[in-house]
């Protein structure tokens, strides 16, 4: 069985050539789900290994199934490769060219699970190595961002519109709120002689790691590259992401993985160039 310092050994010799591939994601990011390019780079490069490779219909997704020598447990790799309509204003020999920008890092995604495609591929025969009225502590943030009312400046409007966004740490509280909110709007809207229509539409559910997985993933990393080498966080964060949705039917594991300067790593080769953003 290989270990885990054996496979990064290994994945360091694949780094350069990773390299090479994230910058050539780099400087063609495509937004949305037709992403024809980046679908492309990763057919090539997924190529003559032992895969089942299929592709999406409505979207160019790409699904690369690696079927183990043994019976056991079935591990879900997955990233996203999608860019942004952002300009890339960075001075770099890879910027994009296209005028939009993996502001995300999503190429690092998507070449990360490539370098993973091959190192499993190779390693296929053993498989059983990847065998207020809130808590404080479960927050909830509200954003207003829209605010819509009439058109011209001497016209009371007969109605308006708000627009907001809701971020919850548990399931709980999310499926809580919109009673809630309808509730608190509905009072507000009386009191000043209004009706209020609510509608409340749920994008994200919360991303909750499964306990083992997590403590899985984090020694693997602790055994590769050394016990300071993952920062816990005390308490969640509130970005969203649709691995939730995942998270929610399959036990799994959502980390952040930092690309940092050769000369921050401390002999740690994560990734390369510190990623800055225009």
């Amino acid at each position: 069985m290989s270990s885990s310092a054996e496979i990064a050994t290994v994945a360091q010799d694949l780094l350069p050539e990773l390299v090479a591939i994230r910058r050539e994601l780099h400087q063609i990011p495509e937004v949305g789900l037709d992403l024809p390019q980046t679908q492309a780079v990763v057919l090539r490069e997924l190529e003559g290994l032992p895969l089942e490779i299929s592709v999406g219909t409505d979207t160019t997704s790409v699904t690369a199934v690696l079927r183990g020598a043994h019976p056991g447990p079935v591990v879900l790799l997955r990233g996203d490769m999608d860019g942004l309509p952002v300009t890339e204003v960075n001075d770099l020999p890879y910027r994009s060219t296209n005028g939009n920008m993996h502001a995300c890092r999503h190429e690092l995604h998507t070449t990360g699970l490539i370098g993973a495609a091959r190192l499993l591929s190779e390693r296929r025969d053993q498989q059983s190595m990847i065998t207020r009225r809130f808590d404080v502590f479960d927050p909830v943030v509200i954003s207003v961002t829209q605010l819509q009312a009439g058109d011209a400046l001497n016209v009371i409007p007969e109605q308006a519109t708000l627009g907001a966004t809701v971020r919850t740490m548990s399931a709980a509280t999310l499926e809580a709120l919109p009673g809630m909110i309808t509730d608190l709007t509905e009072g507000i809207a009386r009191g000043y002689g209004c009706t209020a229509d609510i509608s409340f539409t749920t994008q994200y559910i919360p991303t909750v790691n499964a306990d083992a997985e997590h403590a899985f993933a984090v020694d693997q990393i602790h055994q590769m590259y050394g016990e300071d080498s993952v920062t816990i966080k005390p308490h969640g964060i509130m970005g969203s992401d649709d691995f939730s949705f995942v998270l929610a039917e399959i036990p799994g594991a959502f980390m952040m993985v930092k690309c940092l300067a050769a000369e921050q790593q401390n002999g740690r080769s994560l990734g390369e160039e510190k990623v800055t953003r225009g």
